[in-house]
């Protein structure tokens, strides 16, 4: 049986009274060809480290440790210039077509152990 997983988002934003100003249902996404895996990568302090994508993934939620103080910015492949700050300590997702070749890296600004949930 072929791995399957699902993935549901949806958000509402407040004012400052608490009432209800926008909201949005993520449509629910499936996909039959998952890994349906966690990896972990341990990241030197300001050393760029490439992440190996896993087979089959449309989304990799990479997931910084909660206490993590430094920076994190995703990368090209090869760590050139193209870069993208991260979340210190919440979860980022990205979309990933399958079809295409994708590779990416992470440069951290303090050694950490990031955790990539791959679907």
């Amino acid at each position: 049986m072929a791995a399957s997983s699902t993935f549901n988002a949806s958000w509402t934003k407040t004012n400052l009274a608490g009432n209800e100003t926008d909201h949005a249902d993520v449509p629910t996404e499936t996909n039959a060809a998952a890994p349906q895996t966690r990896t972990q990568q341990t990241f030197v302090a300001n050393t760029f480290a490439a992440i190996t994508v896993q087979t089959g993934a449309v989304k990799v939620g990479i997931q910084p440790p909660s206490d993590n103080t430094g920076t994190i910015v995703l990368k090209g492949e090869s760590g050139d210039v193209t870069h993208l700050y991260l979340h210190k300590t919440q979860t980022c997702w990205l979309s990933i077509d399958p079809s295409q070749s994708f590779a990416f890296g992470l440069l951290c600004a303090n050694t950490t152990i990031i955790q990539f949930v791959w679907l």
